[in-house]
C-alpha cells in the first residue's frame, strides 16, 4: 500500500510500520480527527482468519493500560482491517524492554534449575549419602551449553 492512499474515506496511509506472518501494520492518520492510528491488515485467505476476527471482537471490548484500543474493524473483498490505537515508538521500546527483561528472568530461573540438578553426592562404603557437594565442572559445562544455545 502506498503513502497517501486513503482507506475507507477517512484514513490516510503515512507509512508501513511492520509485518508478520499473518498481517501488515500501517501507520495512518484519521483525516477527520487528525490523529494517528495503526491499521493491521489481515488477508482473508489466511488459514487463521476466523481466529483473528474472534480475537478482534474480544479485544475491542477491553479497555486496559498497555493493550491498544481497537476503534474499528473494516473489510474489503481481500482483507480485514483492524484499526487500533497507535502506541508510538515509546510504547514499542517499553514492550521490547519488557520482553528482554522477561527473557533474562526465564534464563536465570532455568539456570538455577539446571545448576540444582548437578549436585553431587558423597556416598559411604555402606552406600549411604553422607555429604552433598556441588559438582562445579558439570554445572559449568551445562551453563556453557545454555549460553551457547
Amino acid at each position: 500500500m502506498k503513502q497517501s492512499t486513503i482507506l475507507f474515506n477517512k484514513y490516510e496511509v503515512i507509512s508501513k510500520l511492520g509485518h508478520g506472518a499473518s498481517s501488515v501494520i500501517f501507520l495512518v492518520r484519521n483525516i477527520k480527527l487528525n490523529v494517528n492510528r495503526a491499521i493491521k491488515r489481515i488477508d482473508k485467505s489466511h488459514h487463521l482468519y476466523s481466529r483473528f476476527v474472534a480475537e478482534a471482537q474480544i479485544l475491542k471490548s477491553l479497555n486496559y493500560p498497555n493493550i491498544p484500543i481497537i476503534y474499528d474493524i473494516e473489510e474489503d473483498d481481500q482483507y480485514l482491517y483492524i484499526i487500533e490505537e497507535y502506541i508510538g515508538k515509546t510504547g514499542k521500546k517499553l514492550f521490547l524492554l519488557f520482553c528482554w527483561l522477561f527473557c533474562i528472568l526465564v534464563i536465570a530461573a532455568f539456570s538455577d534449575v539446571v545448576a540444582g540438578t548437578f549436585n553431587g553426592f558423597s556416598v559411604s562404603e555402606a552406600g549411604k549419602v553422607i555429604k552433598n557437594t556441588a559438582n562445579g565442572a558439570v554445572a559449568t559445562t551445562s551453563m556453557l551449553f545454555i549460553i551457547e544455545a
